[in-house]
């Protein structure tokens, strides 16, 4: 049973039509008398639009129900309204014109106690009978008679006689494309159907249900004498009034038509910028800005360099969406070329209007040609828990670091601090070896216990042993806290907050520093193993569930800074599940 709990909760994400709904209270009267009825009359319009279009993003739909804004070829649509509609859900009230007993022809009784219907749909039954006032018979509509209790005027219970309650109304929809009307018709049913065609452009399709016509009929049924039969048929506004008439607001859905055959992608950053020291690893943002999805599916770089994928690669760009590739690259000839062209091979990877895949190159240029002299500049690293509380510890991992050229010994100094600089862990000065381009050597790397918080401070070549090409990045502070808030007491949001994974899948997760976005953002996945990976950005980040991850939970953590520097972190669950779907095969 909890399968298929499960099953239908997955299921019913498919599902993008929308519905509206309206609640009258109408006092109705026959065409003949004065006696009134008063009810509630509750009516709902669900409205979808499917295709046979290519569908190029359904939105969180499907072809045959396709989501608010989704994207789709040119071609044929059809537009589908279902109606519901029942009285007497929470209110009634009805006097009809018969005998209190069948001596007295001439008094009223009351009708209570009626369970709430469902109406006849059909404007066919109802324009046949809505002026019929109070008459002699039967209702036509109902199908099942109810024990109901008839009440005279004059306190005498009417006893062992039946009566039942039914209702018609007459239905009207109208579709409309941006506000004009393009078919309108009476129901016959609950439900209608109508399909045109769409050409390029964004359409708001709507649907809008119309009560031309409310009745209902109110029977006092006599279990011997047919004559005693008697039905009145409640419509108008007032004694021989107007018909009662109602309208729902419009219910609407957005689509845009596309002839979606175009890809294309621009490069939104790179890091490190001119001169890129080699070797290195890359990172690469692209943004999809073609018609389509697509995915990059390889690297390659002109003569005298090497470049290694590591990740990104092979994975769905939504329209619009960014995404971030990152590349180790390294020199094959020695010394290496003073610049350098990157080629990323990319192709749609989703449908196009023409049915044939489409490839294409973006390319864009380095400068390789690196100071005469070296860059030392220090790296600090944290690994945290998450939550964070005074008292935990975290690893505090220091790196002196090397670029462009060979630099030679020198001293560097390093301060571990806790309580906003109260209490120091350690300050040392040490003594490094020469560096390589592109190589770091580990001056310190323990687990720190935070207090309030932990202040990291590294400096570089301290007796500028070196001649640096750049000596204004020699020292660097970081903290983090421990306070038991979220590091600078602000939480993002990153949305969704918990997400469910059937592999394999992916999913995109906003991140919003405050409302607006954030100016930079450091990820982690915890305790998620090599079957889960992200690619991210300061906007967001998709993450990656690969066809055998197996069932686990974890968290996706953003620690995030605004335009002023304040900091932010948040984290969502990533609940990856096994598909139970074999089990119903």
């Amino acid at each position: 049973m909890k399968k298929l709990v499960l099953l239908l909760l997955i299921f019913s994400f498919l599902f993008a039509s929308v519905k509206i709904d309206k609640t009258v209270n109408p006092t109705l009267y026959p065409s003949n008398a004065y006696d009134p009825l008063s009810t509630d009359v509750y009516a709902e319009n669900t409205f979808k639009v499917s295709t046979t279009a290519t569908v190029i993003d359904s939105a969180g739909g499907s072809p045959s129900d396709l989501g608010d804004g989704a994207i789709i070829c040119p071609g044929e649509v059809t537009f589908h309204s279902k109606i519901y509609s029942k009285f007497a859900r929470n209110t009634w009230s009805a006097f009809l014109s018969v005998s209190s007993s069948d001596d007295n022809p001439s008094d009223y009784i009351s009708y209570a106690g009626i369970n709430s219907k469902e109406f006849v749909y059909s404007f066919s039954k109802y324009d046949a009978n809505y002026n019929q006032g109070e008459v002699s018979g039967l209702s036509p509509f109902p199908t099942v008679k109810e024990r109901v209790t008839f009440s005279p005027y004059y306190g005498l219970e009417f006893k062992d006689k039946e009566g039942y309650a039914g209702g018609v109304i007459k239905p009207k929809i109208t579709f409309f494309i941006g506000g004009s009307p393009i078919h309108s018709s009476f129901l016959e049913n609950d439900n209608i159907e109508y399909t045109t065609n769409l050409g390029e452009g964004s359409y708001k399709l709507s649907s809008q249900l119309d009560l031309a016509g409310v009745l209902i009929t109110v029977t006092r049924d006599h279990p011997t004498n047919n004559a005693l039969d008697r039905t009145g048929y409640y419509s108008l506004v007032g004694p021989w009034g107007a018909p009662y008439t109602t309208s729902l607001p419009e219910v609407k859905i957005n689509i845009n038509v596309i002839n979606a055959n175009n890809i294309n992608m621009d490069l939104v950053s790179r890091s490190p910028n001119d001169p890129v020291p080699i070797p290195t690893d890359m990172t690469i943002v692209v943004k999809n800005t073609g018609q389509v999805p697509i995915k990059v599916t390889s690297a390659s770089i002109t003569q005298g360099f090497k470049i290694t994928q590591i990740s990104g690669f092979n994975q769905e760009i939504s329209v619009g969406g960014e995404h971030t590739l990152k590349v180790h690259l390294e020199a094959t000839q020695n010394p290496p070329p003073n610049s350098a062209t990157i080629t990323l091979h990319y192709k749609s990877s989703g449908p196009t209007c023409d049915g044939t895949v489409k490839e294409k190159d973006l390319n864009f240029a380095i400068s390789a040609q690196q100071p005469g002299k070296p860059d030392l500049f220090p790296k600090i690293t944290f690994s945290l828990p998450f939550p964070f509380y005074n008292g935990d510890s975290a690893g505090v991992k220091i790196e002196d670091c090397n670029q462009f050229a060979v630099a030679g010994a020198h001293s560097s100094s390093y301060s571990i601090k806790t309580n906003n600089g109260a209490t120091v862990v350690e300050e040392k000065t040490v003594q490094v070896k020469g560096l390589q381009p592109g190589e770091c050597e580990t001056i310190y790397n323990k687990n720190v216990v935070c207090d309030n918080n932990i202040i990291v401070t590294a400096c570089v070549d301290v007796n500028n042993q070196v001649d640096e090409a750049n000596e204004a990045d020699n020292c660097k502070t970081e903290t983090v806290s421990c306070s038991g808030e979220e590091p600078g007491g602000k939480n993002c949001t990153l949305t969704p907050s918990y997400a469910m994974f059937i592999p394999p899948s992916s999913k995109y997760f906003e991140l919003l520093c405050g409302l607006v976005a954030c100016s930079s953002a450091d990820w982690k996945l915890e305790d998620l193993d090599r079957h889960v990976s992200a690619s991210v950005n300061q906007y967001g980040a998709t993450v990656y569930v690969d066809a055998e991850a197996p069932p686990q939970k974890g968290k996706l953590v953003a620690d995030a800074k605004d335009a002023v520097g304040e900091k932010y972190t948040c984290s969502s669950v990533i609940d990856i599940i096994k598909s139970e779907c074999e089990d119903y095969v």
